[in-house]
């Protein structure tokens, strides 16, 4: 991704399309010292994960139902 190729993506843009939560857990799930490899199955995945771990963390037992 380059800002000269018009590919660069800002997490305003980015937190429009998904939540924010899930945004942040793909990005903590990743190495610190290597670079991030931003695709959209990764942020569906993240996304994903965040559902499962908000519905544990609330308490509703229908998770993997």
């Amino acid at each position: 991704m380059s800002k000269s190729l018009g590919n660069a993506l800002k997490l305003n843009d980015l937190m429009e399309i998904y939540q924010p939560e899930a945004l942040r857990l793909f990005l903590l799930s990743k190495q610190y010292r290597r670079p991030i490899e931003f695709s959209q199955a990764a942020m569906k995945e993240a996304s994903a994960r965040w559902t499962r771990l908000h519905r544990f963390l609330s308490g509703d037992r229908s998770v993997g139902r």
